[in-house]
């Protein structure tokens, strides 16, 4: 999964631009479309920086809407969920929990999948936005990217430990398929540490370049690829002895990056020529960049991010400003037709069985889903205020959608909700409160 497109920025580090979880889709209507829940302490924190976060990037041209004026101090951990004297949701043997990181509260709430019950809320640091769990799901690992740091929390008793120092703006991280090391990048010194789930300690770092916004891991967990905007690039990182490869320059200003479950190819999207955007695929044997797939019009803007099927057959390319998908067969690297979908889609999550796509729709407010068989798009479904992105349970039956929220309806509208969905049905349930601003989401077994 899946926040970056730093590139798109009007003038970085201006008030022109200001940097929150999301990207730059276009103008529409006055603003920027994608005009967005803009977190004030990320602003206040980082404008006068090129950052990128990962997943969704936002970005407004001379327009702070009504709601979002608060400063540094009044941004307060703020919990929805149950209260404090529940047990933790996640212990014992109870099913699959999710795990909702709100970027505002500085929590992570724990959601009890087969009752739908929000566990009291887990502090963590300042501006979580992204989590790792580990194989076994005994652990999580979440970057605080306003306090420089990752939290380590104990799933069995849904407690923090002691924060890690990782650097001063961290935003990605991914697990080793061993469950061993959790790699985070940090914008701040453009490199890549390795943690160490054993013993919670930061190890070696690696320089990978200017400000990384997002990477993957290859199955096998012996490669990193670290995708860095502001330089045009993706770096190979041996995992063995944290040592970085020439990095592989790729079309356009790149923004989102993804791996084949077979390891063979990582795709890159970047916005093109014409208003098309494009995706570069790398092969790992050898870390060469192929030509680009163009996969349609995307108003200049680039596809936001890039989903690949579990049998890693189709690539999804997510345009946001089209407001369609575009399907990439890997064997030919060739663009099938795109999808229509709903209006500025972000993000794609595929089912477990590989049979369904959904496609997170965020100012339509809806998941849209696309039969993989067909290429056919269903009925969308409704999904809060401002649907971010989506997990499935490992099962399969179930989806939980975060709704960061959205001012559409009312300037400043949160979400804080998780909405989840019957797959079978296609049907919403009742919306989960957690903390302010959802942002990330990780469902352990």
């Amino acid at each position: 999964m899946t926040p970056a497109g730093v590139s798109h920025c009007f003038r970085p580090g201006t008030s022109d631009c200001l940097y929150f979880a999301g990207r730059h889709v276009g103008e529409k209507h006055g603003y920027v479309k994608s005009v967005w829940v803009v977190d004030p302490v990320i602003v206040a924190s980082y404008v006068s920086h090129w950052t990128c976060y990962r997943e969704l990037k936002l970005t407004m041209k001379r327009r702070v809407l009504p709601g979002f004026a608060t400063t540094l101090a009044a941004v307060t951990a703020v919990s929805c969920g149950s209260s404090m004297a529940s047990p933790p949701v996640s212990q014992g043997t109870r099913g699959p929990v999710a795990y909702v990181v709100s970027l505002g509260a500085g929590t992570v709430t724990p959601i009890l999948v087969r009752t739908g019950r929000a566990g009291p809320p887990i502090r963590v640091g300042v501006h979580p936005s992204a989590i790792a769990v580990t194989p076994n799901g005994r652990a999580a690992y979440v970057v605080n990217t306003g306090s420089g740091s990752v939290t380590p929390i104990r799933t069995a008793t849904d407690r923090a430990g002691r924060p890690i120092r990782v650097g001063p703006r961290p935003g990605a991280i991914v697990m080793a398929p061993d469950g061993k090391t959790a790699y985070v990048a940090d914008a701040g010194t453009g490199t890549v540490v390795a943690v160490s789930t054993a013993t919670n300690t930061a190890g070696r770092r690696v320089y990978v370049g200017r400000s990384p916004s997002e990477m993957v891991i290859t199955p096998n967990g012996k490669m990193l690829y670290v995708l860095s905007p502001a330089a045009g690039t993706v770096t190979p990182v041996s995992t063995r002895n944290m040592v970085s490869r020439r990095p592989i320059k790729v079309a356009g200003s790149p923004s989102a990056i993804a791996v084949t479950p077979n390891g063979k190819t990582v795709y890159v999207t970047s916005p093109g020529t014409a208003g098309r955007g494009m995706v570069t695929p790398i092969r790992t044997a050898g870390d060469i960049a192929e030509r680009p797939v163009s996969v349609g019009p995307d108003n200049g803007t680039g596809p936001s991010s890039v989903t690949i099927t579990p049998d890693s057959r189709i690539a999804y390319a997510i345009n946001t400003g089209a407001g369609t998908v575009t399907p990439i067969v890997t064997s030919s690297q060739r663009a099938r037709r795109p999808i229509r979908v709903g209006d500025t889609p972000f993000t794609a999550t595929v089912s477990p069985d590989g049979k369904l796509l959904y496609v997170i729709n965020y100012v339509s407010q809806t998941v849209t889903p696309v039969v993989i068989a067909t290429g056919r798009a269903g009925s969308p479904i409704k999904a809060g205020h401002g649907p971010l992105l989506a997990a499935f349970t490992p099962d399969g039956s179930s989806a939980y959608v975060i709704d960061y929220g959205y001012p559409k309806s009312a300037p400043g509208t949160p979400g804080n909700t998780v909405t989840p969905i019957n797959v079978a049905k296609g049907t919403p349930g009742k919306p989960i409160r957690v903390g302010e601003y959802p942002f990330a989401i990780a469902i352990i077994p």
